[in-house]
């Protein structure tokens, strides 16, 4: 049987390799996922893109939510 955060990872997975769009996943704002895509927009490669410090660095502050 496969567990609720396995078919959540599956589906994130499978999203991301199919997309012509950027995309990143994240839990408080902590980057956990993001898509060859939004790499190569962002001039980085897919690991550089995980953690804590890439909504500051990528995106205008205005646009993140308070915490």
């Amino acid at each position: 049987m496969v567990d609720d955060s396995e078919r959540i990872r599956e589906r994130m997975e499978l999203l991301s390799a199919a997309s012509f769009e950027g995309l990143f996943f994240h839990v408080d704002g902590v980057i956990i996922d993001a898509n060859q895509r939004l790499a190569e927009m962002l001039g980085y490669a897919p690991h550089e893109l995980l953690g804590a410090q890439t909504l500051q660095r990528c995106v205008a502050p205005e646009d993140i939510p308070a915490s």
